[in-house]
């Protein structure tokens, strides 16, 4: 069971290192040390949205549309390569588990 959530956890940072946008943080590379994986990824300056709404309580008008308009845009590349990864008729193998996809 392990070695198949490894292969998975391995093959979903293979796939990971393919997607560029800049709303995603970078993947670069998975590794192991003592039996621990750590992942590495692109660093980011700047304050995360967490620390951001703890700061200020939270995001009104225009910061709030811009805010989830970042979110959805880099989730929706993110879908979009999922199933494209995942449909067997484009050489791709499922993501998360059997997926089935409709046209």
């Amino acid at each position: 069971m392990i070695s198949v959530r490894r292969e998975r956890l391995f093959a979903e940072v293979r796939i990971a290192r393919q997607v560029s946008h800049p709303n995603i943080c970078r993947v670069y590379d998975i590794s192991e040390i003592e039996g621990r994986h750590f992942l590495t990824m692109e660093y980011i300056d700047g304050e995360d949205l967490a620390s951001l709404l703890k700061r200020i309580g939270s995001l009104h008008g225009t910061k709030a549309v811009d805010v989830a308009q970042q979110l959805c845009a880099g989730l929706a590349l993110l879908l979009a390569f999922a199933l494209y990864a995942s449909r067997p008729s484009l050489g791709g193998q499922p993501l998360f588990g059997r997926a089935t996809l409709e046209d």
